[in-house]
């Protein structure tokens, strides 16, 4: 079972020069005097003499690409005992920042059910900035919601997991846009479970971080997230659809590997419109199973699946 989210797995990335990781002061202080001091751990890593000697007094931060060129330099003895005492300071948590932003925010070392919920959701009916976006410094992360009590759920999961609570407005619609802008919120999200920025609807997939975890009620966590988001429930049954095809089949696997049948279809409202796929519950018993193993968060949507179980 991998659950484990360690930051030090994360090499090269697209965001590492900017990704701090808090109260790491005397850790960086030990590696430079492992390595004979500033000037040489400057010379031998090719990193500036002015950077390395603020980091080890404490005057400047140091972002993690920086980090892991020192720690390449040590005996990988030396090197595990670094990391682990980086990471030993907060044993559920791994405090970060990204640079110009002087807030930490925690960020969960395990994955676990509550942060595949968040990332259901994010996946059906939510987005992270573009590309184009984050160049001019937006790095806004988005879930619309059509019930504020859903909404609430939403914002104390995410609380409890991140140490900060999204924002949110009441837009046009009915709708309520729950938001938060933070750089290093999208690194996690992008980093770890790839998930992708700008429009994605036709191209998202659950992420095989969770697919491969092991543990079936984080897979369950993710499903409800996808069906709390962009599922359904009508007199007949409930459901799920999405323009990715992808997404719609690694679902109805799933749900067909704990014994939830299901239908699988495919429609296209008109041409100018991607073609939309369905998953679809209609047997009693597996819509009793669904209820049990999987189930809705959103109110309204758990109210009208007991109904429609009532009526069989």
């Amino acid at each position: 079972m991998h659950l484990d989210l360690d930051i030090f797995e994360i090499q090269n990335d697209w965001l590492n020069e900017d990704i701090y990781l808090a109260g790491i002061k005397n850790e960086i202080r030990e590696l430079v005097d492992y390595l004979g001091g500033s000037t040489k751990a400057a010379r031998n890593s090719n990193l500036s003499y002015s950077v390395i000697k603020e980091a080890k007094d404490g005057r400047a931060s140091f972002h993690l690409k920086k980090l892991n060129v020192l720690l390449e330099l040590v005996p990988e003895s030396f090197k595990q005992k670094i990391i682990c005492k980086i990471l030993g300071k907060h044993p559920r948590f791994t405090v970060m920042r990204a640079n110009r932003n002087r807030q930490n925010l925690l960020f969960p070392r395990k994955l676990n059910a509550d942060l595949a919920y968040i990332i259901g959701l994010i996946l059906g009916d939510g987005h992270l900035a573009g590309d184009l976006r984050n160049y001019y410094g937006d790095w806004t992360i988005t879930v619309c919601f059509d019930n504020p009590k859903h909404m609430d759920k939403y914002r104390k999961i995410f609380a409890s997991n991140f140490g900060t609570s999204p924002k949110y407005y009441f837009s046009k619609k009915n709708y309520y846009d729950c938001y938060l802008s933070s750089k290093v919120l999208q690194w996690f999200f992008r980093s770890f479970f790839k998930i992708p920025a700008g429009k994605k609807g036709h191209i998202i997939t659950i992420p095989e971080r969770i697919l491969n975890c092991g543990d079936t009620r984080v897979v369950n966590a993710c499903i409800k997230g996808l069906f709390d988001s962009d599922g359904t429930v009508t007199k007949k049954y409930a459901g799920f659809s999405s323009t990715s095809n992808d997404i719609v089949e690694q679902a109805f696997y799933l749900l067909q590997q704990q014994g939830v049948s299901a239908n699988k279809n495919m429609w296209i409202k008109a041409e100018k419109y991607l073609p939309l796929y369905t998953i679809q519950i209609r047997k009693k018993e597996s819509l009793e199973r669904f209820r049990k193993l999987i189930g809705f968060s959103h109110p309204i949507k758990r109210k009208r699946l007991n109904m429609l179980l009532s009526q069989f």
